[in-house]
């Protein structure tokens, strides 16, 4: 596969808000094409207000996309419609919930519409993601970086005691073994603040069931995956 040439980045540190949580990148843009953009839907968009925010203070450009665009984060980004959003970003954030319809929202077809050199950051579900059309995409240079916290199968290793030899997964290891690829657990949550509401409606679950034999958090099966 022929390798895709792209201009030296500036050397610096820029410490991105990413869904609560931080990620360390070696390396920004140049301040000629600063164009980010968070994918985002419904209300989700209360988690990465933050992002948006941080983002516009380093006079970038911040570009959105949501089914269910409202009018406070029309104040924080432009919206535009996904393919657009995808060929004209440096960096694409994922924000969103894993539905049959996000499923693999970037696959081989979308990479194709992304910038040659972008950067790729997921934070949200890790079933968005084709990580094999992620890893052919990084080594071919068609990205320049991914960034992730979460990964498709991670059900297997995720939270067990295993070493990285135990980790049957081809792609997982390639990912991880690569320079441009960053990879930190899901802990963005892990607050004081989190933790005692985590606590507290735990708590109020169980104080509903007892009294009522119902719960407004209950899981219905016929829900599907968040």
């Amino acid at each position: 596969m022929k390798k895709m040439k792209r201009e030296p980045l500036l050397p610096a540190a820029l410490v991105l808000a990413l869904f609560a949580g931080l990620f360390v990148l070696e390396r920004v843009l140049p301040a000629s094409s600063p164009l980010f953009v968070v994918l985002k839907k419904g209300a989700i968009y209360a988690l990465v207000a933050a992002s948006m925010t941080l983002l516009n203070g380093f006079g970038t450009k911040v570009l959105g996309w949501d089914p269910y665009p409202n009018e406070p984060a029309a104040k924080l980004c432009t919206y535009v419609e996904r393919d657009e959003l995808l060929k004209q970003s440096d960096i694409v954030f994922l924000h969103c919930p894993l539905t049959p319809e996000s499923y693999h929202v970037i696959g081989k077809e979308t990479l194709s519409m992304m910038k040659d050199g972008a950067v790729l950051i997921n934070t949200a579900r890790g079933g968005l993601v084709d990580h094999a059309a992620v890893l052919e995409a990084l080594e071919s240079g068609k990205l320049s970086g991914f960034a992730f916290d979460v990964y498709e199968n991670e059900a297997a290793f995720v939270r067990k005691k295993k070493t990285l030899d135990e980790i049957n997964d081809p792609t997982f290891a390639a990912l991880l073994a690569r320079d441009n690829a960053i990879y930190s657990p899901h802990v963005a949550f892990y607050t004081d603040g989190a933790i005692y509401s985590m606590i507290e409606v735990t708590l109020d679950n169980l104080r509903q069931y007892q009294t009522t034999g119902a719960c407004r958090n209950e899981i219905k099966e016929e829900a599907g995956p968040v």
